[in-house]
């Protein structure tokens, strides 16, 4: 089972499944359950049917134009992208090591990566007015340190 802790159902062998054996097991989580669980009292006292042995795998299903979704796309495009470019941590070397965020002006923040030992990163994807953030320092990116490219 690929994901057990969000699983929403149990795999099959059946091909839409999306079973994904050898990666983490080798058949499918059917498979093992039945291993675990079947009787192997002399007289049996219960049997396991898989979903593939009671037909309950469902085909694949043809949706009708009027049941697809409708999706209108609302992407915004953040403008001011900085070209890559080497950032320095102002405590410098000696400053505290770990990850480096980036806040963007917009909302969230993402991880850009660990700082090398000389307190520099390869800054990528980061804009015109985000705040680079490490474990010593904040620094608001400006036209000094960042070239437009869109």
């Amino acid at each position: 089972m690929y994901q057990q802790w969000q699983a929403s159902k149990i795999c099959s062998s059946h091909k839409d499944s999306g079973h994904r054996g050898g990666v983490l097991q080798p058949g499918p989580c059917w498979d093992t359950i039945t291993a675990a669980y079947e009787d192997n009292h002399p007289q049996r006292r219960w049997l396991i049917k898989t979903p593939d042995e009671r037909g309950a795998v469902a085909g694949t299903v043809t949706l009708i134009n009027s049941w697809k979704p409708n999706i209108t796309r609302q992407n915004q495009k953040a403008g001011n992208l900085c070209a890559a470019f080497n950032f320095t941590d102002p405590a410098g070397a000696t400053g505290a090591r770990g990850a480096v965020w980036v806040q963007p002006t917009s909302r969230g923040n993402f991880m850009v990566g660990n700082l090398k030992d000389d307190g520099t990163i390869l800054a990528v994807g980061v804009h015109l007015g985000d705040t680079i953030k490490t474990t010593a320092s904040q620094v608001v990116v400006t036209s000094a340190i960042c070239t437009i490219v869109e």
